[in-house]
């Protein structure tokens, strides 16, 4: 402990040095943002924000998710049953998902099915940003991306409201004011599949059910202070019983954080942000009595950041941030699945710290230093605590600006993500000490604005080559969705590749963007020498959009979107037979690992957005169909039994393609009053 004493001590030197040091000296926007990789969405419509929130709002999106919307970036994938995405080959639990400075674990819908709905409304958004890598130190432990979500705050002038519907859920909205000087918000989803299959008297058919709700309070004490109060709430059921009872899947998962925030601006250029928190989940799916996976997280803890800013001539020339996180974690897991038994009864902590300074040297340069610190001290209940050591993350970004519309940015960094109490990969093993992951990025970009080819703010183009090295990998991330799995346990891993982002408003009523990412992404296994390619090595993909609001009200968005087929590895059926009869179907994975490759994915997306307002109501509805010329896109190869005409002899074993989504027709209607 004495190194944790020696590091709150210097942070509280540094807490109080800023205090003595601050004063009230007006400040500007820093002439260069220094973090690489970054896309952004929020209210507003200017071309150096990439994209708006309106925008988005009219993208053909299942479910209008803010999680699918990232999608519409290069250098991101996933696939149509889910909202989850891997950036540049990582993996899914390489994404960290932050709302209103809090870490969410697992904030996704339909677990069962591959997490196919984020449980945040995109209503509730007031600004997303996407970080790809070389993110800086103040973000937290992931090595791949960093999605941070900002929900209104603003205080309303009287109550209002927006009821939604859709084919998947109906949500609602309620925000109004508290006196002159705060506000609540409080938001609620429910999914009816369950409810629909019920009207059709459908049998044999999954039954998913689930729900979330939002609630926020907010108040400004006076200039300086303001109280932010939080709370999210998830749960989901589900119940599938298909016709074979062996098949049988019966879940429930919940998931819910509670959280307070108190701002103190000490002065107009240095203030402190406090948190405290506190949160559960569960995690229970069941196949019989005797197979079932049940997990159960409680956390409390809390933490503190400071910013302070330093300028000189009205511009900003520094800016320090500092935090310190403390969180005590209980862990119980009991997984009996896969002929496996673990069990595991843990408690312990974990302590967090960064710092980094931003340095806008001059207009022409910036320079964003900093490091961020890591320890844990788990243990087994009855056993003695184990310390599982310091990880030191420093990282490093330089700007430069050789013309007024031109950017270079340079980015390394190491990004430890620890084997956490809530994130113990179950089904391989049971072992609370394991050093955290690690990658090593390296990024070089350039972002070149209109005014370079006399297109003002019109016109937008930026692009960059990663390079990521991983060590210390604890194993691919099992998912629950329907995909076959081939788990692997790598010990290292590389992904390389460069992206392309393209904006430009060719018309008043026109905007038109175009991505392109090419990638490989390898991993190896340390117990036989192998080196394979990972599941979302995608080595060449495009995202081509085009927006045209062709009527004060109107919004016609298409996107098309292509990439390469993703690496698998070959399956074989394998009958099974008893007393000469074929009784069963058994799939195996032979040959080499992810050595085959599906076929190419291609897609057209298209939606019309029809909006109309007066003083009293704002009614929006839209049509979208997916995949509109019908491509059968393939999710993955599966072995099938050929059955009978009575369906009561199994005739054949087959590996047949399982497709994606077909032509799907999507509509919605949304009224705000």
């Amino acid at each position: 402990m004495k190194f944790v004493a020696q590091i709150l001590g210097y942070f509280m030197c540094a807490y109080l040095g800023l205090q003595l040091w601050a004063s009230d000296i007006p400040i500007e926007l820093p002439p260069i943002t220094v973090t690489p990789s970054q896309f952004t969405i929020q209210s507003g419509t200017t071309i150096n924000q990439r994209l708006s929130k309106t925008e988005i709002q009219s993208f053909p999106l299942v479910d209008n998710d803010i999680l699918r919307a990232a999608q519409v970036f290069p250098g991101v994938a996933s696939h149509d049953y889910s909202a989850r995405f891997n950036v540049r080959g990582g993996e899914r639990d390489e994404v960290l998902v932050r709302l209103d400075g809090m870490e969410l674990r697992e904030p996704f819908h339909l677990r069962d099915f591959g997490g196919a709905i984020s449980i945040i409304d995109l209503n509730l958004v007031q600004q997303f940003d996407l970080m790809m890598g070389g993110f800086p130190a103040k973000y937290g432990d992931a090595m791949s991306s960093v999605v941070e979500i900002k929900t209104d705050r603003s205080i309303p002038e009287k109550r209002a409201g927006l009821i939604g519907l859709d084919l998947l859920n109906a949500s609602a909205q309620l925000k109004g004011p508290i006196g002159p000087t705060g506000s609540w918000l409080l938001s609620a989803r429910r999914g009816y599949f369950d409810l629909l299959l019920d009207l059709i008297d459908a049998d044999d058919v999954p039954r998913p059910t689930y729900a979330d709700l939002f609630g926020k309070l907010y108040w400004e004490l006076s200039d300086k202070n303001q109280i932010t109060l939080n709370t999210i709430s998830a749960l989901d059921n589900n119940q599938m019983i298909p016709e074979k009872e062996n098949s049988k899947l019966t879940s429930e998962y919940t998931n819910s954080l509670f959280w307070g925030k108190f701002r103190r601006a000490h002065s107009s250029k240095f203030w402190t942000q406090v948190y405290i928190f506190s949160g559960f989940q569960t995690h229970d799916r069941r196949y019989d009595y005797y197979r079932y996976d049940k997990r159960e997280f409680n956390f409390v803890g809390g933490k503190i950041e400071s910013t302070y800013l330093r300028a000189k001539d009205s511009v900003v020339n520094h800016q320090l941030d500092a935090g310190l996180e403390w969180r005590w974690i209980e862990s119980i897991y009991d997984y009996r699945l896969k002929q496996s038994i673990q069990q595991i009864d843990a408690d312990g902590w974990d302590f967090k710290a960064y710092f980094q300074h931003e340095w806008q040297i001059s207009p022409y340069v910036a320079l964003n230093t900093g490091a961020r610190g890591l320890y844990r001290k788990y243990q087994m209940k009855s056993n003695e605590p184990n310390p599982l050591g310091f990880d030191l993350s420093p990282r490093l970004s330089l700007a430069l600006r050789p013309h007024q519309s031109m950017v270079i940015r340079l980015a390394w960094g190491r990004f430890h993500q620890p084997v956490s109490l809530t994130s113990i990969p179950i089904a391989r093993y049971s072992r609370l000490v394991n050093p955290s992951e690690v990658a090593s990025h390296y990024i070089v970009g350039v972002e070149l604005s209109g005014n370079l080819i006399g297109l003002d703010d019109k016109f937008l183009i930026s692009g960059e080559l990663y390079r990521k090295k991983y060590d210390n990998l604890v194993g691919e991330v099992e998912d629950l969705g329907r995909k076959s799995q081939n788990l692997q346990y790598p010990n290292q891993g590389l992904a390389i590749g460069g992206d392309v982002f393209v904006s430009s408003i060719v018309a008043k009523r026109l905007k038109v963007s175009l991505g392109y990412s090419y990638g490989q992404a390898q991993a190896s296994l340390a117990t036989t020498n192998t080196t394979y390619f990972r599941d979302y090595d995608q080595r060449h993909s495009v995202l081509a959009n085009l927006g045209w609001f062709f009527s004060d009200g109107w919004c016609l968005y298409t996107t098309w979107s292509f990439h390469t087929g993703r690496p698998y590895t070959e399956l074989k059926a394998e009958p099974i037979w008893l007393n000469g009869q074929l009784k069963d179907c058994e799939s195996t994975f032979h040959g080499p690992i992810n050595a085959s490759r599906l076929p190419n994915y291609h897609s057209l997306d298209l939606r019309l957005t029809r909006t109309k307002s007066n003083q009293k109501l704002s009614l929006s509805w839209y049509v979208q169909v997916l995949n509109l010329y019908n491509h059968q896109n393939v999710h993955e190869y599966a072995v099938t039994a050929v059955y009978s005409d009575d369906q009561n002899l199994i005739l054949d074993c087959q590996v047949e393609a399982e497709p994606l989504l077909p032509i799907l027709p999507l509509f919605g209607a949304e009224v705000r009053f």
